[in-house]
């Protein structure tokens, strides 16, 4: 004889779950009507914890968002300062000297630099730099309240990959007669020469006459520092009158990114054996990579 069939509604009523099962669910049960009835009964505590819950997760991602936008930012502003670009300068990022260190610290001189060019195979290009306190600049009646004024060479396009966008730069020729030209930044053209072309004109710097020659590249800011309020002149051109006479930063490019480690560690054993630093010394400048500046 056969089975008899049961319902489906038979069916459901005759399983139940084991017996540590029904413990379990019967506890999220209970939890969930005493929150529910908390909800109720506190309905502005418990809106109250919700927001908090909400705005503290909001903040949370907001900051890491901002952080990592941030990150981004200073990478790329970092990479325009060139890439695989070898920094020497008075120390490292963030490096903390105390009183006596201070003073063993010096600047590079050209003697160093052209030491660094002769010896070091492993570093292409060299390009040393020569900062000047140059108080006033004009053209006309035009006046430029911010700048940076600085001595290069012509290496300084090539290791620092920034290019003029008109005219021409700063050559070697121009670098050993000491010719009165200059290369400015586009900030400089539109605070002196709002409608006028800028190649040609001469503009006076400290009332010394340079006639401009070319005009960089849009480039930015980079840590707060304007990098189109440049005005750039032939190392050397005011050396004999400014504070920092003889002492230059350098930046250099190695012979390729592969060979960086290597290209520092032969320019500190040749700065170290110019300026016989002995073996338990420790070195009396700075030299580090964009990736120090990264990591700070």
């Amino acid at each position: 004889m056969p089975a008899p069939v049961r319902s489906r509604d038979a069916r459901r009523q005759s399983w139940r779950p084991p017996v540590g099962e029904q413990h379990v669910l019967l506890a999220m049960w209970e939890a969930v009507g005493l929150g529910l009835a908390a909800i109720r009964a506190y309905k502005m505590r418990a809106g109250l914890t919700i927001l908090g819950v909400v705005m503290g997760i909001m903040t949370v991602t907001g900051m890491s968002a901002i952080v990592a936008g941030l990150n981004r930012s200073m990478a790329s502003q970092i990479e325009g300062l060139g890439s695989s670009v070898i920094f020497i300068r008075f120390g490292q990022p963030g490096e903390n000297l105390s009183p006596e260190e201070f003073r063993r610290r010096r600047l590079l001189n050209w003697n160093e630099v052209k030491t660094i060019e002769q010896r070091c195979r492993l570093v292409t290009a060299v390009a040393p730099l020569e900062f000047i306190q140059a108080n006033t600049v004009k053209y006309g009646g035009e006046r430029l309240q911010e700048h940076h004024t600085f001595g290069v060479t012509a290496d300084y396009e090539s290791v620092h990959d920034t290019y003029v966008a008109r005219g021409r730069f700063i050559s070697d020729a121009d670098v050993s007669r000491g010719a009165p030209v200059a290369v400015v930044g586009t900030e400089v053209v539109e605070a002196l020469f709002p409608a006028v072309e800028p190649l040609g004109k001469r503009i006076e710097i400290d009332g010394r006459g340079f006639t401009i020659i070319g005009v960089k590249e849009h480039q930015g800011r980079f840590i707060g520092f304007s990098q189109d309020n440049v005005i750039m002149v032939p190392l050397g051109t005011f050396q004999r009158h400014s504070p920092l006479a003889h002492r230059l930063f350098v930046d250099m490019r190695p012979v390729s990114a592969a060979f960086m480690d290597d290209a520092i560690e032969e320019v500190r054993e040749v700065l170290r054996r110019k300026r016989r630093l002995r073996f338990w010394e420790t070195d009396n400048f700075g030299i580090f990579t964009q990736d120090s500046l990264t990591d700070l």
